[in-house]
């Protein structure tokens, strides 16, 4: 674009014309060969093509927000270097910024009545919280956002006079995040529900953003990480039941979660962490603490002690699940007689008085 009178002059040229600047001199290669490869971009994300079978299409305009790629930061910051300058649709707004850098949040305030709560999505940059209304997300995943001041929006000008920025976010923002901001909806938490929604609420709120309170006015119970429990239950005729279950401190309450999630929001209570969940549950990473001493008792499986396991830093063996072949449990035992151990293993074998078989 070229600056005229009272606004830009394009000369005739579109997105869809890039491809015959190249046979004219005034332009700069590398420029060309950019804005080209920024609209192929455009046109995968969209699905769109310049040809079709009928008719041959040109785009004057593309929608920024219709960039599903995250590919789009690397090519602004690619342009500014080779000097390609991004501006204003009108001529006196200048250039735009160089877009920055964003979290979405959700703060949580005391509202008008006392004890009341109210959940604002705002935009924080470096941590801190700035007067920003967003105006339009980029990609339906939220990669991104359009901004302006508050003031700006605020102030009753024209929109066309505002003067939009560009901010990736470090974090995606869900589609009814983004519905949220975009429309100005708060939500409002009556006094009597405070608790219900800092054990229920807040939980699975921090999934959706992380949750802030620029007045202080909340405080976030601490989460504990999860912690694996054997969980035994007795039942007539000394029958035995053992499980696996997960606990959890959320504040002041013990909580205990099944093993493997269930249900239709796979079983993730808000307060679970399934990452590190599964980290608990990695085997390498298990044997690993045992091995370096900061898991003093290692409880595994008969039949899984009988595989790929070296345990020489064992001293003590105890068997509680006798198996109808002895050579399992032999196997089971050697997992501790490797090159490497250089103490005596002391091997025990538990076994009740009277017992039974059953098929």
């Amino acid at each position: 674009m070229r600056p005229g009178k009272t606004g830009w002059v394009g000369g005739g040229l579109s997105w869809s014309t890039l491809g015959s600047l190249r046979y004219r001199g005034e332009y700069r290669e590398s420029h060309v060969r950019l804005l080209r490869e920024l609209y192929a971009l455009y046109q995968s994300c969209t699905n769109l093509s310049t040809y079709s079978y009928y008719s041959y299409r040109e785009d004057k305009t593309i929608d920024l927000a219709a960039f599903a790629s995250r590919q789009l930061w690397s090519m602004l910051d690619e342009a500014a270097a080779i000097g390609v300058q991004t501006v204003h649709g009108r001529k006196g707004l200048g250039a735009v910024e160089k877009y920055g850098h964003a979290d979405r949040c959700l703060d949580v305030t005391g509202g008008q009545c006392p004890g009341s709560l109210v959940i604002t999505p705002v935009l924080r940059f470096d941590g801190t919280g700035l007067d920003a209304v967003p105006v339009r997300f980029i990609g339906a995943d939220g990669h991104g956002v359009v901004y302006v001041s508050g003031a700006e929006a605020g102030g009753g000008a024209d929109p066309g006079n505002w003067r939009r920025r560009l901010a990736r976010l470090a974090r995606p923002a869900p589609a009814p995040l983004q519905r949220m901001a975009l429309e100005g909806q708060r939500l409002e938490i009556p006094a009597g529900e405070q608790v219900r929604f800092r054990d229920e609420y807040y939980p699975r709120l921090r999934h959706l953003a992380p949750v802030v309170s620029s007045d202080e006015s909340f405080t976030p119970p601490t989460i504990s990480d999860p912690t694996l429990v054997l969980r035994a239950s007795y039942g007539a005729g000394h029958d035995l039941g053992i499980s696996w279950e997960w606990a959890y401190e959320v504040g002041d309450s013990q909580l205990r979660a099944p093993l493997t999630p269930s249900g239709a929001a796979g079983g993730v209570g808000g307060y679970r962490d399934p990452a590190q969940e599964q980290a608990v549950l990695d085997r390498g990473a298990v044997v690993q603490q045992f091995k370096d001493g900061s898991v003093p008792v290692f409880l595994i499986s008969l039949k899984a002690g009988g595989f790929g396991l070296n345990l020489t830093e064992a001293d003590y063996c105890f068997l509680l699940d006798p198996w109808w072949n002895p050579a399992t449990e032999a196997q089971a035992v050697d997992r501790t007689h490797r090159i490497g151990q250089s103490r005596n293993v002391m091997v025990y074998r538990l076994s009740p008085r009277t017992r039974s078989r059953r098929r």
